[in-house]
């Protein structure tokens, strides 16, 4: 069973500072493209159950 959640960020918001700080891409620069970047958070599932054979 596949339990990631995946989303969108919110422009601009707290995760999409830290994203943008995390790959060295200054938020000052993007305000100034003449679009907007989208990033996509993946949260993978909590637990994995593994069968060793």
């Amino acid at each position: 069973m596949n339990t990631e959640q995946v989303g969108a960020v919110e422009h601009f918001g707290t995760d999409y500072a830290q994203a943008c700080e995390l790959r060295g891409i200054p938020t000052e620069r993007l305000h100034a493209m003449p679009f907007v970047m989208n990033i996509i958070k993946v949260t993978p599932r909590t637990s994995t159950t593994y069968t060793a054979r």
